[in-house]
């Protein structure tokens, strides 16, 4: 009694263990085969979706002007451009243009003053000369009486001579200083000889 009892305990358990095995393997199966079929799912999904049709419509032709739209940054150069600058320095005094105006008459005019001051200075040395001059003139014819009586000598005569000379030069040289001061003043008002388009003025520092 003993023996048949130890043989049915044993062969109850080999039937659970076989039993758990078989559950084992269909949990197996069946996971594999649903990781099987999504795998597959996929790429017919993608394949759906990449064959979607594009619509197409058909208009008539027409000619007509396009508008060009170019958005950037950068800088407008003109193609040909004249770099205007003064005869004669002087402190800016008017300007009488804006960026992008056209002109063409005055654009700049310098502080006429201290050119003004220089003619009045130059006019006044050339009276100064004149009045000198015509002393000197008046010794002169002076001393060429006296010197046909013999009252006065002759080197006196040619140094006087020599004094109305250099008076003379003087005279001329305080008439070319005025002539400079007055051209110094016309070209205080830089003019544009032809109607142009006025780019920014550029300030130089000397």
């Amino acid at each position: 009694m003993h023996i048949s009892s130890g043989n049915r305990v044993e062969k109850q358990g080999m039937r659970h263990r076989s039993l758990f095995i078989l559950a084992v393997a269909l949990a197996l199966g069946a996971g594999a085969f649903a990781l099987s079929g999504s795998m597959t799912s996929k790429p017919e999904e993608r394949a759906n979706t990449g064959t979607r049709s594009v619509p197409v419509t058909a208009a008539e032709a027409n000619a007509q002007d396009v508008p060009i739209v170019l958005r950037g940054l950068g800088t407008v150069t003109a193609f040909n451009s004249v770099a205007l600058t003064s005869r004669v320095e002087g402190h800016v005094t008017q300007i009488t243009f804006k960026e992008g105006q056209y002109t063409g008459d005055l654009l700049i005019q310098l502080d006429p003053r201290p050119y003004q001051a220089a003619v009045n200075r130059a006019k006044a040395n050339l009276l100064r000369d004149e009045a000198t001059l015509a002393n000197a003139k008046i010794d002169l014819a002076r001393y060429t009486e006296l010197l046909k009586d013999n009252y006065t000598p002759e080197p006196q005569v040619a140094t006087q001579q020599t004094t109305v000379s250099q008076d003379e030069a003087a005279s001329q040289g305080a008439e070319a200083a005025i002539s400079k001061s007055t051209s110094g003043i016309c070209r205080l008002a830089t003019r544009s000889g032809v109607a142009s388009k006025c780019l920014p003025v550029r300030v130089t520092f000397f």
